[in-house]
């Protein structure tokens, strides 16, 4: 009866005598629970008791009033006390009061506090009701993982109108070339639509033509057609939303291929392709703009491609496509040899399915010339990772820096850090992580910069508040330059700077020379390293360039000339640079040097800007041409900015611009953020959708690649009375392999199927007829492998439900909860919260056991508030536990 008196507040309405009630008996039987009336321990005295060492769950300290009551009372009071403790231990944390001195006790204690109550949990203690750290369930699945393989490419639109009209893009030259590999060699399938004479070039017939050509060459692999659906529309009349007739159908192309053959497409016509990733309208949707550089010599005549709502057509861009959803940041664009695109940047939720483990991670993406998805990979982080830049080397190894707050990798240095350290990420060719080195000194740190030696050598700039190791701190912020070996072997590190604020913003290597460009206590600094031992970097030069007031957007090396691009108030900047005049306000400006750093006649200053605020805010150099882009009159800030982007070709030594389009995105908001260059990126295959390079129809089945579990994470089986079983991902596990390690930790008495689901291979975990239950818990923090995966814990039982019938209430409460971020002490106190509220559902199902008949009559009444907040504690249990 104490659970319905007092859950909330509540009251109740008993009958007093005859009939059916609580009898004398019956109310011994219930004791008071501990959340009823005013003689509650405060927080603070919970709070003394946990860092004195006293036990969170204690069976000697809950008050029972009532004789005769059952022993599960104890236990389950016990429990509650074990909760109350933790969340007072959290909400110490949380006081801005609290010396941060304490922070690190007070997250010691609650770790230990936690494991104590999970241990609690696993030894199954209650007799008449089973409370469980997981929700109960005949199966587990994970849902998150690989994509399967599909053979089948298909196109963005190619055509909008009826299928028997001519299809635009087909019109004019179009010619291109088909390589197909197979076990017995490679057979080359040149196509040139001339060869169909007056033959309508409507998309059946031109297939028709394609296909014909493969059959003549005995290859299996056939072009085919794809609907895409019109989208309805929708308008606002008043109150009421009126639903329009949709768009008309649209058509793509359908590569379709067999395992058997690995495609590769070619066009002998190509030019230069420029790529911007940008951000715009009130939704901030992202997107990656391709822009053929070279306009009237390849793919003249090309039909306009569709944009999105809101967004206005440019002249030269190729195609506008909305990034992975999920990304909300890009730090970077590089583009390799086969005309693709790399993009590197930040996620704060679920990216390209793959669901991160943090509050941010990391994400590098690539995407091939056509704009299609190639991969995905997160950095794994278990609180946030921050990106900063990447670099491709010569053999296609793709280096990833930026700093990491929170566990990564376990057992190395950083783990359990709640500063930002730096880190080094290198991958191969196709993707996978080869190493990651997490460099940390005793104050934050983070690398913003990386570039490739000649030898394969790594060298990382950034900035720290103390000494990294082999250096010593100079005062504030200090710049570094770090040198790695191409296995990740530390080489050394050398620190700079002043008394100030410093940073090394970005570097550039070629042949033996090195270049860093940094902020020096607000002053713009280009350092020179001679790179003739490549394992140790020897500063030769120096070269100020006054104050800066602004920011650095990039540095190349470029036939021994050294380009800095950025954002100035500074109509000095440069220190006496020959060059146009500062515009006023905030300007964008390139400055051209020679590459030993010395006063050159050649030097050149040009500043960019008019009437407002100007920027410039990536840039990409390529024989001797500086891609450019920014933003033109930026006018407001925040959620009221508008503002016109731009995108510029200028010439390195004269400083003209070449080339030169500004554009606007929906609601009059445009953000550009990083551009590469892709030399002969832009082809006709453009105008077909169609990729350059080889089309990768077998994504990476390693559960590392395809998910943010890192090597090393684990969870555990709990087979009963606490024996617990740890499985630990390796790097090359799959769900095949995991299926086997699940097998066989839990002694044969789990299944686990690998299932496929809309394309995406999954895990179905299933109890064996027969066995006992087992329960799949969390990994430790920082190390859980089960969220990135979409696997939940489970108490796994038959089919039919556990023998015993003992009603199962779920906590439900993640072992990853911590206390050092407002974040984390926010998502453990409303665990804790929950977790109450199944303790309250289990003391009310004694109560029922206690006297069926009076807990059927009981009817408690709440108020508003109160239905409020059982409401709110119920909603966040469901999220807590995933559903």
């Amino acid at each position: 009866m104490g659970y319905l008196a007092g859950l909330f507040g509540g009251t109740i309405t008993v009958p007093s005598s005859g009939g059916i009630g609580l009898g004398a008996s019956s109310v011994d039987r219930t004791p008071t629970a501990p959340w009823v009336g005013a003689a509650k321990s405060e927080p603070s005295a919970l709070v003394r008791s946990a860092l004195a060492g006293a036990r969170f769950v204690d069976l000697r300290t809950p008050v029972i009033d009532a004789k005769g009551a059952a022993e599960d009372y104890r236990r389950l009071f016990a429990l509650h006390q074990g909760l109350a403790m933790l969340d007072a231990v959290a909400l110490r944390a949380d006081n801005k009061s609290t010396p941060t001195t304490e922070l690190a006790r007070l997250e010691r204690t609650f770790q230990s506090g936690l494991k104590e109550i999970n241990s609690f949990l696993a030894s199954d203690a209650f007799e008449s009701i089973r409370i469980a750290r997981t929700a109960a369930g005949a199966t587990a699945k994970a849902t998150v993982g690989p994509a399967k393989a599909a053979y089948t490419y298909v196109t963005p639109a190619i055509h909008g109108g009826l299928l028997s009209e001519p299809v635009d893009a087909y019109a004019g030259d179009v010619r291109f070339s088909l390589t197909v590999t197979r076990l017995t060699g490679d057979t080359t399938i040149n196509f040139d639509l001339a060869e169909m004479g007056s033959t309508e070039r409507t998309l059946s017939q031109v297939n028709a033509y394609f296909n014909q050509k493969l059959a003549d060459a005995g290859v299996e692999t056939r072009f085919g057609m794809q609907v895409i659906a019109g989208t309805p529309k929708t308008m606002k009349v008043g109150d009421r939303t009126l639903t329009l007739p949709s768009d008309n159908d649209s058509y793509a192309l359908a590569v379709k291929a067999i395992s058997t053959e690995t495609l590769s497409f070619s066009a002998s016509d190509r030019s230069d392709a420029v790529f911007v990733a940008q951000v715009g309208g009130k939704d901030g949707q992202l997107s990656l703009a391709k822009y053929q550089a070279d306009t009237g010599q390849v793919g003249a005549g090309a039909p306009p491609v569709p944009t999105g709502q809101g967004d206005m057509p440019v002249q030269d861009r190729a195609r506008l496509a909305a990034l992975s959803a999920g990304l909300d940041e890009v730090r970077a664009v590089r583009t390799g040899a086969d005309g693709s695109v790399y993009v590197l940047g930040e996620a704060d939720g679920t990216v390209d399915g793959q669901t991160i483990k943090g509050a941010r991670d990391a994400v590098l993406q690539k995407y091939d010339s056509a704009g299609r998805l190639v991969f995905t990979r997160t950095l794994g982080a278990a609180s946030e990772a921050m990106a900063r830049d990447f670099a491709i080397g010569d053999d296609g190894r793709i280096a990833v820096v930026g700093s990491v707050t929170g566990a990564l990798d376990g057992g190395k240095v950083g783990a359990d850090a709640t500063k930002a350290d730096s880190f080094l990420t290198v991958f191969d060719a196709q993707g996978g992580e080869l190493w990651t080195e997490r460099r940390a000194a005793r104050a934050e740190d983070e690398a913003t910069s990386v570039a490739f030696g000649a030898d394969g050598s790594i060298y990382v700039s950034g900035r720290t508040r103390s000494g990294m190791a082999g250096a010593g701190a100079l005062g504030g912020w200090d710049g570094y330059l770090q040198t790695v070996s191409a296995t990740g072997g530390f080489l050394g590190t050398q620190q700079f700077g002043t008394s100030g604020d410093d940073a090394a913003s970005r570097i550039a290597v070629e042949g033996t020379t090195l270049i860093v460009a940094g902020i020096d206590n607000g002053r713009a600094v280009l350092r020179r390293y001679d790179l003739s031992d490549p394992q140790a970097p020897s500063l030769v030069a120096m070269r100020d360039l006054g104050n800066l007031q602004g920011d650095l957007a990039s540095l190349s090396l470029d036939g021994g000339r050294v380009i800095v691009t950025g954002t100035s108030r500074n109509a000095s900047l440069g220190d006496g640079v020959a060059g146009n005049s500062h515009a006023g306000g905030q300007d964008a400006f390139v400055l051209r040097l020679d590459g030993s750093l010395t006063a050159d006649a050649a030097d050149r200053m040009t500043f960019i800007g008019g009437v407002g605020d100007d920027s410039a805010v990536s840039a990409a150099v390529q024989d001797g041409k500086i891609w450019l882009t920014g933003q033109v009159s930026v006018v407001g800030e925040g959620a009221t900015q508008t503002a016109t982007g731009r995108l510029l070709r200028l010439d390195a030594d004269s400083g003209t611009i070449e080339w030169q389009r500004e554009f606007q995105g929906k609601d009059g908001r445009i953000r550009p953020m990083a551009v590469g260059v892709a030399t002969g990126g832009a082809s006709v295959l453009d105008r077909l959708g169609l990729p350059q390079g080889t089309i990768d129809f077998k994504p990476s089945q390693k559960l590392v690649d395809a998910t943010s579990v890192r090597a090393g994470d684990q969870f555990m089986l709990d087979l009963g009375s606490g024996r617990l079983r740890t499985i630990t991902i390796e790097a090359n596990d799959t769900y095949d392999t995991l299926a086997k390690k699940i097998s066989t930790a839990s002694q044969n008495r789990l299944e686990a199927k690998v299932l496929p689901s809309d394309g995406v291979q999954g895990l179905k975990v299933s109890l064996k007829p027969g066995r006992a239950p087992v329960e799949i818990i969390a990994g430790s923090l920082g190390r859980d492998a089960l969220e990135a995966m979409g696997l939940a814990q489970t108490l796994l039982h038959p089919s039919g439900g556990l023998a015993d019938d003992r009603a199962v209430y779920a906590l439900r409460m993640q072992t990853d909860l911590t206390l050092t971020s407002k974040a984390g002490i926010k998502a453990a106190r409303d665990s804790i919260q929950a977790a109450k509220l199944q303790l309250m559902a289990a003391y009310r199902k004694l109560t029922e056991l206690d006297n069926p008949q009076a807990a059927a009559l009981a009817n408690p009444v709440y108020s508003e508030y109160q239905s409020k907040q059982m409401a709110n504690y119920q909603a966040a249990l469901i999220k807590l536990g995933g559903g």
